[in-house]
């Protein structure tokens, strides 16, 4: 029988390694401070960059199963690391509840807190397996985004004291997801004087880094504050330079390696940005940090030649400095990464892209996920975490979270193979004839070679052996049918 005591004291002390200000209740939803009698732990998400995402509630109060609720924000509002910590802290639980033989349940409530009803709600009838919590019945508020406001204004806090105003170029479509992030027209800084600050860019990310400075006591046209806005000009001229590039071979060698140290240092900015953002990271990183001195003069004339075909991009002539330093950056680090088909995956580069299937590995273990159905899970987290390093993108992912609302069970690899034939149609081309072989290698479809046979001799009759194109026609079917459910 399942000691409930050890559980309890497991369970508190896998929460407490990773998080703080733990309350607990017991099985009569009162509060207690023994984490031997706690069967329901609430506490606060907070990411390793120290950004709050809003309530958590783990419940294993009916000794069968371990129960995770979250608010909404937790899923729409983390980037894409804060999306792999948020998995890894699902995966951590799942594994956590096998471990003492529990079902593993995670649903999202859509609100900031858990009321004493739902409490009681979590605790009651100990042996209904099919209990579930009636978030209507809850008096806690509904929960908040990240980013809210009204159809033309979005809001972002960055401390009690400090928050961004966005102004939207058009109205905020409440019912597509992320919209508060896209269409900015101008974004402003208020800070705990009631001052407003415009930001001088629409970059909500560097805003953010803006904002953070700002309320630690800086100001927008300070060293820092310069060096943040400079550092979000100079993601957007990489942004430029790799879209302008696109699908173009330069007869020069060095404008390649030029290509590849301008994809390389825009993600490190954006790693930047997203590091800064967070209390932890810009604490760390402004105590070191000192400004940069360029006393090298580059002769962009010199370099134009080198991005030439039959004519020159102009959009690419604003982004060369940047380009160059970020070049002689890569050399000088002696960089051993090869950037292989680069080339062939620049349409895709956008800041809610992280992860491509653009080498063979990659494109193998996609293959290998599409053979067997892919089930979405709640708000489509299977789904996502199987495929986070394989295809990172959130237009992706918002569509499996859509798909999963009506159902969780569903089969979402329509959907994968409807996105990777309108971004990547070459590697959606061999997902598909991989399902149409049956998922078998190459090497697994050729048969070797028969022995030979001496002349003239008879040979024993053979059974009658099924077609070999049997396993493809089935996996064919199987495509066909989910591509039609998919509209495709």
């Amino acid at each position: 029988m399942l000691d409930t005591t050890k559980l309890s004291t497991a369970l508190f002390d896998k929460i407490r390694s990773r998080f703080e200000n733990i309350s607990m209740g017991d099985e009569n939803a009162k509060s207690t401070t023994d984490p031997e009698h706690g069967k329901v732990f609430n506490f606060n998400y907070v990411s390793k960059d120290g950004e709050d995402f809003g309530n958590v509630t783990v419940s294993i109060a009916d000794g069968k199963a371990l129960k995770l609720i979250y608010s909404r924000n937790i899923t729409s509002e983390l980037d894409e690391i804060q999306k792999v910590e948020w998995f890894d802290f699902l995966r951590d639980m799942r594994q956590f509840a096998r471990r003492y033989l529990l079902s593993f349940d995670a649903r999202d409530i859509s609100r900031n807190n858990l009321g004493t009803k739902d409490l009681k709600h979590l605790t009651k009838d100990r042996n209904n397996d099919d209990e579930k919590i009636d978030s209507s019945s809850a008096s806690a508020p509904v929960s908040e985004s990240r980013l809210y406001g009204s159809s033309k204004t979005s809001y972002y806090k960055i401390s009690p004291s400090t928050r961004l105003t966005i102004r939207h170029i058009g109205a905020v479509d409440e019912a597509v997801h992320g919209a508060r992030s896209r269409k900015i027209q101008s974004i402003y800084i208020e800070d705990r004087d009631g001052q407003r600050l415009k930001v001088p860019h629409t970059s909500l990310k560097g805003a953010k880094v803006l904002g953070r400075h700002v309320d630690a006591g800086g100001r927008i046209d300070d060293d820092f504050g310069q060096y943040t806005v400079g550092l979000v000009q100079e993601m957007v001229n990489m942004r430029r330079f790799i879209q302008g590039s696109r699908n173009k071979t330069f007869e020069d060698n060095e404008a390649q390696d030029m290509v590849a140290a301008a994809k390389e240092r825009y993600h490190e900015i954006h790693h930047l940005l997203h590091s800064l953002s967070g209390i932890r990271g810009y604490k760390a990183f402004k105590e070191s940090w000192s400004p940069e001195q360029y006393d090298e003069k580059i002769d962009v004339d010199s370099l134009r030649p080198k991005f030439t075909q039959k004519y020159f991009d102009p959009r690419l002539e604003e982004a060369l400095p940047d380009v160059y330093r970020a070049y002689n950056k890569m050399k000088k680090s002696s960089l051993d990464k090869t950037l292989e088909d680069f080339a062939n995956n620049l349409d895709t580069i956008e800041e809610g892209t992280w992860s491509l299937p653009t080498d063979d590995i990659a494109i193998e273990k996609l293959q290998e996920l599409m053979t067997t159905e892919l089930v979405a899970g709640v708000d489509g987290e299977d789904a996502s975490a199987a495929l986070y390093d394989i295809v990172g993108d959130d237009d992706l992912f918002d569509r499996i979270y859509d798909a999963a609302q009506g159902s969780p069970e569903i089969d979402v690899r329509p959907i994968v193979y409807d996105w990777l034939m309108k971004n990547l149609p070459d590697v959606g081309k061999k997902v598909e004839a991989n399902m149409m072989a049956g998922g078998a290698s190459s090497e697994e479809q050729s048969p070797p070679p028969a022995p030979e046979q001496p002349p003239q001799e008879e040979q024993p009759p053979q059974e009658e052996q099924p077609p070999q194109q049997e396993s493809a026609e089935n996996n064919g079917t199987i495509l066909s049918d989910l591509c039609k459910l998919a509209g495709l």
